[in-house]
């Protein structure tokens, strides 16, 4: 399920385990944390492939100039619903992929699609939203051109 998973990602990004993570609340009140035991080997084997979702998998819709880069991992659910195959998705991020400072994950029930095309562009959203305002000027969406204004030779 999307908490459990989110706890497990935090973990992953953090290098350590978080003791209050409920939804929003991470963002809300901070929180202590204790070592995951796991060699800097393996946390970095575990970080490189989460980088590798985005960088060339699943979770591309993710790879925008307007979020710093970032590292997930994509999900499919099997579900039915009224005897009909509509699968759950999700989708767990955080960035930046260096250094974490947000940890999202988005659960698309019965969307019948994946975690890589529904839940990843939910996750975009919320970091552009997040990163254009803690970072102001550096995330920024590229402008329309007008074309009104364009001159010609």
């Amino acid at each position: 399920s999307p908490v459990p998973y989110q706890d497990l990602h935090c973990s992953i990004a953090l290098k350590s385990v978080p003791l209050i993570l409920h939804g929003l609340e991470l963002f809300l009140v901070p929180f202590w944390r204790e070592s995951l035991n796991m060699k800097p080997t393996t946390i970095r084997v575990l970080r490189q492939g989460l980088r590798k979702v985005v960088a060339e998998g699943t979770g591309k819709a993710l790879k925008q100039p307007t979020v710093p880069p970032v590292a997930g991992k994509s999900g499919t659910a099997e579900a039915w619903k009224d005897r009909v195959k509509q699968n759950h998705a999700w989708f767990g991020a955080d960035a930046p992929a260096e250094q974490p400072e947000i940890v999202i994950v988005a659960f698309a029930e019965h969307s019948g699609g994946g975690g890589g095309s529904i839940a990843a562009p939910m996750i975009l959203q919320i970091m552009e939203e997040y990163f254009q305002r803690k970072y102001l000027g550096k995330y920024q969406k590229p402008q329309p051109e007008n074309p009104g204004n364009s001159r010609r030779n």
